[in-house]
């Protein structure tokens, strides 16, 4: 049986791959280098117009500091360091499920529940499944939410 880590991950990897704007390098995206760090800022330099190189102001993960890479382009930066990606939210899970099906639309209620219909036919009551997730929409982020992170990876 895969631990909830495990789950995660493999979800998040299926995620980032079919959702590549997880992975564009801007504010949030996770990366790793010598240590881990989220992009907090993207700074351009620019000249005459042109952006000439990015400047990323990162927070170390592990260190618990700032700290700023200088002059990096993106190519330079992709073939130094790994893009790991932005985490995704519970809304990138909806894109992401909806993306996968063609035929069933998959939605949030007000109240966290996970729900779908069949796009064939009249989205009413009556056709509506109750998919037995409840999602707290209080947590924004997919680690978050161990419910949603178990029916995502079944559908793997």
């Amino acid at each position: 049986m895969k631990t909830k880590e495990q789950k995660l991950k493999a979800v998040t990897d299926d995620i980032r791959a079919k959702l590549p704007r997880l992975m564009e390098l801007e504010k949030g995206c996770l990366v790793r280098g010598n240590f881990d760090f989220e992009i907090l800022k993207v700074n351009p330099l620019k000249h005459e117009g042109k952006v000439i190189r990015n400047d990323y102001l990162c927070w170390n993960l592990t260190g618990d500091y700032e700290s700023i890479i200088y002059g990096k382009g993106v190519n330079e930066l992709y073939e130094e360091y790994k893009i790991l990606g932005k985490e995704p939210t519970i809304l990138d899970c909806l894109e992401y499920l909806n993306k996968e099906s063609t035929d069933v639309v998959y939605l949030i209620t007000m109240d966290g529940e996970l729900v779908s219909y069949n796009s064939k036919t009249y989205c009413d009551f009556e056709n509506i499944s109750r998919e037995g997730v409840d999602i707290d929409l209080s947590k924004p982020l997919l680690k978050d939410n161990e419910e949603l992170i178990n029916f995502l990876y079944e559908l793997l």
